[in-house]
């Protein structure tokens, strides 16, 4: 808990609203079909965009980006503890400390991808939960309810999905009874990103450029293999803390190998569903290690130019995410291992005991040292001008008409921010249609996005054309935002000023054609994959439910 509190200090210190890289929560973020998938561009948001959206109706989106990042580090420490009910005091402190404090969780949330972190909480639990239904017989339901809602949880975003369908996958591959159902189950909680997809207007197909940009880190100074073996190795250098380029970058590899070892056989004997956590563990750092290869790249490129979805997987980093809680596992059944040690060598000198143990402890600080300085960046918030877009959104909701943000890019920096990029809190705040890029630079490279409005816009700028021509797609608002640094670049000749602060100017585009909104068919559909999730909650729910007042009983 006090590491937790300690990375996400700023934010939780500090009054206003998150606006860093990829983490933006407005104060209300309204429910559209946008939220719910059907945004220009692919769904990777999808149910996530939709949940926020509801919570933000009851609680504001400051208050609530404190309640789940705070929340999301703590219930993965409690899943990693509460997988190794044999281990002690100690052993539990140390894996706690390493499944928050470690470099996979501290780059993810630098780059604010807190979402992801969703299913790094979820997972213990969900292995858990899997394991236990998969030992009952298949008819018995109720024994999927804790899967279902573990799973869901996981699901948040399609990559927790894709890692939520790998655990129950494996049950299956070892003829677990329960395995089909599970299976089936976690399938139909990927509906919505799915059937959002199938039924948007986004590209089926991603950039196969972005396997390169996006491959684990091959730019440090120890190599990827040791970046990715210390569980770091993100493809933003902007998110590496500093102390990952010095030489505690391989010797937290070199702890991580020691404690896998060390730890092996107690895990494989006692913890629950070991060839779970062996498979994705080692399988998700073996991926890693071979999409930094040319060989993997090129084979991912192929795949990713031609399978629809398989942009999922150009991140190949990411999926460190089960190896990074297998490292946490056993670095407390390590320090368990350690503990039993002392007391048979110094069985009379307990306080001698704690001295030697404090390192174990402390290692996670020890090993990253600068772990929260990036963090604080992205997590620090700042004053969200709320009115300038309330204003926008006024004039451009129920007018038929979708919104362009330009200067065209996918990311911002903001004069009334703290200095980081961040993406458009514009694409959450106005119920009206709003496209910007998303097209994305890394380093030297473009990575194309899959948005079918965003590339029409992108190619008719890059022609030349001016904001005047972009009515013919059903743009007919512009919003220009003043203090970026090619603000005076933007030709609004013929555009009708409608609202000008300090923070953003609204234009309206003479003669605009109505936008052309999503069909009723993928309306429906998309709500008709939502239903059936929130039923499977609901039944999940009433049947947890009964099993306590069972229980209780």
């Amino acid at each position: 808990m006090l590491l937790a509190v300690a990375l996400l200090w700023p934010l939780l210190a500090h009054g206003g609203h998150p606006l860093g890289r990829d983490l933006v929560f407005p104060p209300q973020q309204p429910l559209t079909w946008s939220a719910a998938g059907l945004a220009d561009g692919s769904p990777r948001a999808v149910p996530l965009d939709a949940v926020v959206a509801l919570l933000t109706t009851v609680i504001d989106g400051g208050a609530l980006a404190r309640i789940l990042l705070l929340a999301i580090l703590v219930l993965a420490a409690a899943g990693v503890m509460r997988s190794l009910p044999w281990v002690g005091p100690v052993g539990l402190l140390v894996a706690a400390g390493v499944a928050v404090w470690n470099p996979f969780v501290v780059e993810r949330l630098a780059l604010g991808q807190w979402a992801l972190l969703t299913s790094y909480a979820a997972l213990p639990w969900l292995v858990r939960a899997a394991a236990a239904s998969a030992d009952r017989t298949p008819r018995r339901l109720g024994a999927l309810a804790p899967v279902v809602g573990w799973a869901a949880l996981a699901s948040l975003t399609p990559t927790g999905g894709l890692l939520a369908l790998a655990v129950v996958t494996v049950q299956v591959v070892l003829r677990r009874k329960a395995a089909a159902m599970q299976l089936l189950a976690v399938l139909l909680l990927q509906a919505p990103w799915v059937v959002a997809g199938l039924v948007g207007s986004s590209a089926t197909v991603s950039d196969p450029a972005g396997v390169a940009a996006f491959a684990p880190d091959t730019e440090g100074r120890f190599g990827t293999l040791v970046a990715l073996l210390g569980l770091g190795g993100i493809w933003d250098a902007g998110s590496e803390p500093f102390s990952r380029t010095t030489v505690l970058a391989p010797v937290t590899a070199l702890a991580v190998v020691v404690v896998l070892v060390l730890a092996g056989r107690g895990l494989h004997r006692r913890l629950v569903a070991p060839v779970t956590w062996w498979v994705l563990g080692i399988g998700g750092l073996s991926y890693a290690l071979v999409l930094a290869t040319g060989p993997g790249q090129a084979g991912l490129r192929v795949l990713v130019a031609h399978v629809p979805a398989a942009g999922l997987l150009r991140d190949a980093q990411k999926f460190l995410l089960p190896t990074a809680l297998l490292v946490a596992l056993a670095a407390g059944v390590a320090a368990d291992l350690l503990v039993r040690l002392l007391a048979r060598r110094v069985p009379d000198a307990v306080e001698v005991r704690l001295v030697l143990m404090v390192p174990a402890i402390v290692a996670p600080l020890l090993l990253l040292p600068d772990g929260a300085r990036l963090v604080w960046q992205t997590v620090d918030p700042v004053r969200f001008p709320e009115s300038s877009y309330a204003e926008v959104d006024r004039i451009t909701s129920g007018s038929g008409r979708a919104v362009a943000m330009l200067p065209w890019r996918a990311y911002r920096r903001f004069s009334w921010g703290h200095g980081l990029t961040s993406s458009d809190p514009a694409t959450r705040v106005l119920r009206a249609p709003t496209v910007v890029s998303d097209d994305l630079q890394v380093g030297s490279r473009l990575v194309r996005g899959e948005g079918a409005l965003a590339g029409q816009i992108g190619d008719i700028l890059e022609r030349g054309g001016d904001a005047r021509d972009l009515g013919a797609l059903g743009i007919g608002w512009v919003v220009v935002y003043p203090d970026d640094p090619d603000a005076g670049t933007v030709d609004v000749d013929g555009l009708v000023p409608t609202y000008a602060d300090s923070v953003l100017t609204l234009y309206a585009v003479p003669d605009s054609v109505p936008f052309a909104g999503p069909p009723l068919i993928a309306r429906a559909l998309l709500a008709a994959a939502y239903a059936l999730v929130v039923v499977m909650l609901a039944a999940a729910v009433v049947r947890s439910s009964r099993q306590l007042r069972r229980q209780r009983r």
